[in-house]
This record gives C-alpha cells, sequence and structure tokens, in this order.
C-alpha cells in the first residue's frame, strides 16, 4: 500500500467556475441556455501534464477490455456510446488520483471501479425509465454485486434481469474490479475492501427507495435532496480513492458530526455540479420516471423556472464551500494533523476540482456545445466564451 506523507495546507477559493450550456430543451419549456458561475476551490494536490498519448491509450485499451466484457457501443439506450464512458471514467481516475502512478495497480483497480459504477448506472437508468425494473429484482442485482465484491460464492448461472439490460456484462466489469483489487491489495483485500463494500451498500438501497418509491411533486425539496445525495456515489468514489492512496479513517473520526457535515458538503457539491453541467444530457433524454437530477424535479415536478433554479444551486454551492473551508480546520483542531485526516481532506479538494474539469468537454454530458471556464483571481474576463481556464480534457 502507499505510504502517506505531507502535512495539511489551508484550503482556500481562487476565482470562479463559469459556465454557459445553451440548447437546453424540453417540450414544457422549449429551448433555453442556462448560465452562471460557483466558486472554485485551489487543491493542494494535482496530477502533472500528461503525454496526450497516454490518456488516448488507456481510453482505447480499457474499451477493448469492457468489450471482452460483453458491452458494447449501443448497450445502453440513454447513455451515450461505451467510449464516452470509459473516457469519463479514464478522465476522473487521472484527476481524481494526481499521486498514483498511470502503471500502478491501485490506477487499475479505481478505473474499474469507476466503469462498473457509471455502467450499473447506465443500466439502473434504463430500467427506471422503461418503468420495467421491479424493487424485487432491483434487490436482487444489488446482492449479486455485493456478493462478487466480497468474493462470496455464487450461483454457476446467473439469471437474466428482464429490466435491467447487459446484467451479465456488469457483473463481469465487476470481476475485473475485484480482480484488480486483488492484484493491489492481496491476501488483505476482504480487508480493506469492506468499508467500500459497505458504502456500496448505502447507494444500493438509495436505488431500493427510488425503485419502489419515484421522488416526484409529492415529496419536498429536502426529502428529495437527501435521496439524491445518498443516490449520487459520492461517497463510493472517495472511498475507493482512500483506499488506493492507504488511508484509513476511525470510526471514531467517521462519527464526529463535523466529519459527517463534510461528507454531506462533498455529496452536495458532486451532485449539484452533476445536475447543472449534465442537464443537457439528462432534459434530452427524460421521460415519465425522469427525477433522478435536481434541475428536473425542481423545474418539471415543482414547477420552477429553470434559470431561477440554476441561479440557487450556484448560490448554495458557493455558501458550501465556504462552510467547508472552516470545517476542514475545525476537525484537524480536533483530531490533530494525522497523516490520514490530511490526507482525507486532500482527496476532498481534489475531487471537487476533478469532478468539474470532466464535463468540460465531455461528450457524455453535452457541455460541449456551450463552454465551462475557471476564471482565477487576477486574471480578466475573455472576450471569446470557449476560452476554457485551467486543464482541457480533449488536450489530454
Amino acid at each position: 500500500m502507499p505510504t502517506l506523507m505531507s502535512k495539511y495546507k489551508a484550503s482556500s477559493l481562487n476565482g470562479y467556475v463559469e459556465f454557459q450550456l445553451p440548447h437546453i430543451s424540453h417540450p414544457s419549456f422549449g429551448q433555453v441556455t442556462i448560465s452562471g458561475r460557483f466558486p472554485h476551490i485551489q487543491p493542494h494536490l494535482s496530477r502533472p501534464v500528461v503525454d496526450p498519448s497516454i490518456p488516448s491509450g488507456l481510453i482505447y485499451k480499457y474499451t477493448e477490455l469492457v468489450a471482452e466484457c460483453g458491452l458494447r457501443p449501443a448497450s445502453f439506450e440513454r447513455a451515450c456510446n461505451i467510449t464516452s464512458t470509459v473516457t469519463c471514467a479514464i478522465q476522473l481516475t487521472l484527476y481524481w488520483n494526481p499521486t498514483l502512478p498511470l502503471d500502478s495497480k491501485g490506477f487499475t483497480f479505481y478505473a474499474w471501479l469507476l466503469l462498473f459504477a457509471w455502467f450499473f448506472d447506465n443500466a439502473l437508468e434504463d430500467g427506471w425509465f422503461s418503468g420495467r425494473l421491479t424493487l424485487r429484482d432491483a434487490q436482487s442485482v444489488h446482492e449479486t454485486y455485493i456478493k462478487i465484491m466480497r468474493r462470496q460464492e455464487m450461483e454457476d448461472q446467473l439469471p437474466e434481469i428482464e429490466g435491467l439490460p447487459n446484467f451479465h456484462g456488469i457483473c463481469k466489469v465487476l470481476e475485473r474490479m475485484v480482480s484488480a483489487g486483488v492484484d493491489f491489495m492481496g491476501d488483505d483485500y476482504l480487508e480493506y475492501i469492506e468499508p467500500f463494500v459497505s458504502t456500496f451498500q448505502v447507494a444500493f438501497l438509495s436505488d431500493d427507495w427510488f425503485t419502489c418509491c419515484r421522488l416526484d411533486k409529492r415529496f419536498s425539496l429536502r426529502t428529495y435532496n437527501a435521496w439524491r445525495q445518498w443516490n449520487c456515489g459520492a461517497e463510493v468514489c472517495l472511498e475507493g480513492q482512500l483506499l488506493v492512496r492507504g488511508i484509513r479513517i476511525s470510526q471514531n473520526i467517521r462519527r464526529h458530526p463535523i466529519f459527517k457535515r463534510i461528507m454531506t458538503i462533498l455529496r452536495a457539491n458532486l451532485v449539484w455540479v452533476n445536475d447543472i453541467l449534465g442537464a443537457g444530457k439528462d432534459f434530452s433524454s427524460t421521460g415519465p420516471n425522469h427525477p433522478d437530477n435536481e434541475l428536473l424535479f425542481r423545474v418539471l415536478e415543482k414547477g420552477e423556472a429553470i434559470q431561477d433554479v440554476v441561479d440557487d444551486m450556484c448560490f448554495l454551492i458557493g455558501e458550501e464551500l465556504h462552510d467547508l473551508i472552516y470545517l476542514k480546520q475545525a476537525l484537524l483542531d480536533i483530531f490533530g494533523e494525522d497523516e490520514n485526516i490530511v490526507g482525507f481532506l486532500e482527496i476532498i479538494e481534489v475531487m471537487i476540482d476533478g469532478q468539474f474539469n470532466v464535463y468540460i468537454e465531455s461528450i457524455r454530458y453535452k457541455c460541449n456545445r456551450g463552454y465551462v471556464r475557471i476564471l482565477r483571481d487576477g486574471e480578466e474576463k475573455q472576450d471569446d466564451p470557449n476560452r476554457s481556464f485551467g486543464l482541457e480534457l480533449s488536450k489530454l
């Protein structure tokens, strides 16, 4: 496992993330452009410039490996093709794990983790939108995934699940993740993987909730937010990062209200950024079982104006990021500069910063029709709306 090092460096906000997304369309309001900005948190860890051929090679490699699992370009109805999903997974693995060598076993494990997470989510959304996925089938699928993660004995032949496309292929992707995890962690796999598995179980339970009880206009925004934050999978991704960096967070720390509040801020931030910058995809493919996006929920179910919702979400992102800076320092004041806590706090910053970068020109999320850019403190706003500050994924 990796060796931990470094002491905590205080967080800071540095400028804004600014966006303009045209061609957001839906029969209820026609076609609109949404725009806004929210504060940018400056992480202290980042990956050095990577030769563009390396990520391109990784994307090609993993697309081929995924195809060996039985997942093809048109395997999922609502998602873009398989290559776009693989591209997002590789990009996030690069951004969210800046200290991992690209040829390391930890990098391989994390890439398969994100591939599984996206593919099972793609299939789940297809099942929800078609109305064919039953609660019983969803629970059976989730139990199977957990057994695979824990390397427990399985039935010789997995059943076909009518409401969940490509179930067998997704299980093969998960088996690749487990194999990479065993290769990385060796005999300690079952011990180290358990916090990760337990977190995945909570995400699965949130899926069961939505399968049996859709979050529609009957529910308050507070209840919707509670579900959406568990559903987004932020903690699964975080636990994976802790695992590959060898960071262990004790239950004493995890139980503390400040730690819990930091985790809530992380979940909320990733949800809001996902739901704003993914609006083009989600509004274009919506149906009667749609509200797995806060913008869709508030606009289509609650009748709010879309730009008003965007403005409110940007305001809340700013409030939460300001709170996060103080809460991180408070956690250190209580528990001291333990290297595991320092590593955890560094990862929080990296996750928040890395996520929106992946949306900048992602085919999957359809942000390429507008712009997403970073305006750092002291930089003048440019006249060219296509200029993007910071990293551009198309150039990796």
